[in-house]
């Protein structure tokens, strides 16, 4: 059996994560920031919405990042 590697959720990411990442892509440094504000401002974790970023951006965060929802693990009522 084989174990395939577990990509690294966008929610895991600091900005500073973010940061540097793209920097290893090429791209500016601002645009670590639009990707932070896009997960924590506008609550959204699918590249492909986020359109202030270039396509090619968007796709390769898809493809190197997991960016489905977080599974529920609890919840407590009161």
């Amino acid at each position: 059996m084989t174990d395939t590697p577990t990509k690294m959720h966008l929610l895991d990411l600091t900005l500073e994560d973010i940061n540097s990442k793209l920097s290893s892509w090429g791209e500016a440094s601002y645009r670590a920031k639009q990707v932070f504000d896009w997960i924590y401002k506008k609550n959204t974790l699918n590249p492909i919405e986020m359109k202030n970023l270039s396509l090619s951006i968007r796709q390769r965060l898809s493809e190197e990042f997991g960016t489905e929802s977080l599974p529920l693990i609890s919840r407590v009522d009161s």
